[in-house]
């Protein structure tokens, strides 16, 4: 089963389109009529473009017209993410069940401004174990999640434009790199 959906809009003002397209599908086996498996797979693209604001005499004149920076620096805000999950549940002939899973999730995301270009990169993967005992009814559940990853990439960097900006903090150019994680 799967289903794709997009969105796409225009705006109101210049450079504001939005723009999003979702993929979902997920295939399973039944191992017997008490246990199944199941992979699911997802994909988002959403891209929107900023307008910026305008000041109170540029409204009156064109309501309609992005900011001028912000037209400049093709502001926008970018997000990609890709993820798959392995899903096992197995059914136990008294009353509850277990559910096992394990996911990769890698996340995208750009988004230029007149004052930085932000660039960001996390790659995750995690398990899960969920035990459902029933009786009557009553039901207690119980369980755990465990997660690894972050950011492979985040990078700040001020544009051309904004170094000759009003604030001294435009000129600073910064790049952030997590420290290496640990091994266990």
């Amino acid at each position: 089963m799967g289903t794709v959906t997009g969105s796409w809009q225009d705006g109101f003002r210049d450079d504001s389109r939005q723009q999003a397209l979702r993929g979902y599908g997920n295939v399973g086996f039944q191992h017997d009529d008490r246990s199944q498996t199941r992979l699911h797979v997802e994909a988002q693209d959403h891209q929107v473009e900023l307008p910026g604001s305008l000041t109170r005499d540029q409204l009156r004149g064109d309501r309609r017209q992005a900011n001028a920076q912000f037209e400049n620096a093709s502001a926008a805000r970018d997000l990609r993410l890709g993820r798959v999950t392995a899903h096992y549940q197995r059914l136990f002939r008294e009353a509850g069940r277990l559910d096992l899973g394990a996911f990769v999730q890698d996340l995208r995301m750009e988004h230029p401004t007149p004052v930085f270009d932000l660039e960001s990169s996390r790659q995750d993967a995690g398990v899960s174990a969920r035990h459902v005992i029933e009786s009557g009814a009553n039901r207690f559940t119980w369980g755990t999640l465990a997660v690894m990853g972050g950011s492979g990439r985040r990078t700040a960097t001020t544009t051309a434009a904004s170094a000759r900006g009003r604030a001294p903090w435009n000129c600073l150019r910064t790049t952030t790199t997590p420290s290496p994680t640990p091994p266990p």
